[in-house]
């Protein structure tokens, strides 16, 4: 295998890629073929795979960073789609990388290929899961268990308490519903793939099932004390930000880490679930779009969420903000504008006008505006508490109206 023909060919690495599908199998025929220790690090995980048998050189694969590896080592990133998901690297320093050949820089680019092969064949078999345990979640999230003491015994086995409190964890992925901007089926099921072995990186009793569109965790807590929950925050938080940076998302693309409320029993599973998408749709009326956001943690916004699926709820905005809701002329828009500002500086007029960036009168002359238009009286208690009610739910009903608003860096 060693003539130039075949170092030019991919031919050597169609086993590794049509066979074991593994990334440790291109790693033997790279050190065979190039003589020298070869090394690769997933970048969503950490996972390493070593080929060599120098023990320095596996002793510092393990131990320096991925960054310090690409600096001190000849290396190569692999990509699967447009995802950065690790590092493929070999026993030659990078200052004696232009020492290989021509042929042998061909042969690293082929093993970079094969190595990005075998990774999206192991992604596209990490989310599915075992038959008979996706049928089982799927039954317990829509509230459709046929039979609970199975389930029970099912769930002991694989590793939990009988009294075991858990949250499900809801991951949607969001596009503005442009055709230019949508998710490609490829690009969400590595986005899921890639997501999924970062939460059970964390929580490794956690299960985990496509389910209506979104990713759903059924994830174990230790209690439903408020550090616990925020303990959870803080770990969704920190792996939403390395999604983000893994994942370059387009403009108009973005996604939500959303948590029912902790419950104890299988049976309380569709109940969190239901929770993970009320928590959703209080996700997408927040002034501060946030990437995580739990049940348990929303506060006010619970009612809010509970209130938004009525009628009564509606009407009542309808009567609060009047033709400000109806009106697509741009003083309307103006106009909630500044109750939005008043708002979120307690009606503090001094306050909200240099949020606005607006001269105080300027301020002033809305709110005069607005006790002509809706009747709005802001020196009035009893009114400003309705009118911060009805600025939370309106959203939930004319969320076109408000999202433009919201993408205003004043707001």
């Amino acid at each position: 295998m060693n003539s130039s023909d075949e170092r030019l060919s991919f031919a050597p690495f169609f086993k590794a890629v049509a066979g074991r599908q593994d990334v440790r199998a291109v790693l033997e025929v790279l050190s065979e073929e190039l003589g020298m220790g070869a090394a690769f690090r997933e970048a969503y995980t950490g996972r390493l795979s070593v080929v060599s048998s120098s023990e320095t050189f596996r002793e510092s694969a393990k131990t320096f960073p991925m960054l310090e590896l690409s600096r001190i080592y000849c290396s190569r990133d692999v990509h699967v789609g447009n995802i950065h998901s690790g590092i493929l690297f070999l026993d030659l320093p990078s200052d004696s990388a232009d020492s290989l050949a021509p042929e042998e820089r061909i042969f690293l680019e082929n093993a970079v290929i094969a190595a990005a092969l075998c990774l999206e064949r192991s992604f596209s078999r990490t989310v599915p899961g075992d038959e008979k345990r996706d049928e089982l979640l799927k039954e317990l999230l829509s509230g459709n268990m046929r039979d609970s003491r199975e389930a029970e015994e099912l769930f002991v086995q694989w590793g939990w308490k009988k009294d075991q409190e858990f949250l499900v964890l809801l991951l949607r992925l969001a596009d503005e519903g442009k055709t230019k901007s949508s998710f490609t089926e490829r690009e969400r099921h590595l986005f899921f793939s890639l997501a999924r072995s970062k939460v059970l990186s964390f929580f490794p009793k956690t299960f985990c099932v496509l389910f209506t569109k979104m990713l759903a965790f059924v994830l174990p807590v230790p209690s439903g004390k408020p550090e616990t929950l925020s303990g959870v925050k803080d770990v969704l938080e920190s792996i939403a930000v390395s999604l983000k940076e893994e994942l370059p998302l387009k403009k108009g693309r973005g996604f939500v880490f959303a948590a029912g409320g902790v419950n104890a029993g299988l049976k309380e599973v569709s109940r969190s679930r239901a929770e993970a998408v009320r928590a959703l749709a209080v996700s997408d009326v927040l002034r501060s779009p946030a990437n995580v956001v739990l049940w348990d943690m929303l506060g006010g916004f619970q009612l809010v969420a509970i209130l938004s699926g009525t009628e009564e709820a509606r009407s009542f905005c309808a009567g609060i903000l009047g033709v400000l809701l109806e009106g697509e002329d741009a003083s309307s828009s103006e106009l909630l504008e500044t109750l939005l500002a008043m708002d979120g500086c307690n009606w503090n007029v001094k306050a909200a006008s240099e949020m606005l960036r607006f001269h105080y009168n300027t301020v002033k002359y809305r709110l005069g505006i607005l006790r002509e238009r809706i009747g709005f009286d802001a020196s009035d208690p009893a009114q400003r508490f309705d009118m911060g009610l009805a600025l939370r739910l309106a959203p939930f009903f004319y969320k076109d109206k408000f999202v433009t608003l919201y993408q205003k860096d004043l707001i």
